[in-house]
């Protein structure tokens, strides 16, 4: 008896912005937009960092997407913390369940 092979799928990465990338002021309301639609707070989202939206697709349809992106860490008072060896905000990388996709540039 043969095991039959599992349908093939690719994981995919789509680019939602770069990590240190300049924005429009009409690309910021968009993108800050959309992470709101999705339960992400846009003002706890560190803008110089990439903002991703993972998948898996089989050539026919997608599914299991993410929303992945580095957001601020708050201690237990609701204080952003330091991190001192990057000198920087300490960041946290996070991925939600995307519920509404992003509405592409030129389409609003």
């Amino acid at each position: 008896m043969t095991t039959p092979v599992p349908h093939p799928h690719l994981r995919c990465t789509r680019q939602i912005t770069a990590k240190g990338q300049d924005l429009t002021d009409e690309q910021r309301s968009r993108v800050a937009a959309w992470l709101e639609a999705n339960g992400v707070q846009p003002g706890e989202v560190a803008a110089d960092e990439p903002i991703t939206v993972e998948y898996k697709t089989d050539g026919q349809r997608e599914w299991g997407h993410l929303i992945c992106f580095s957001e601020y860490y708050r201690d237990h008072e609701g204080h952003r913390t330091f991190d001192y060896k990057a000198q920087q905000a300490t960041l946290v990388r996070r991925s939600v369940q995307q519920s509404t996709a992003l509405i592409e540039e030129g389409d609003a």
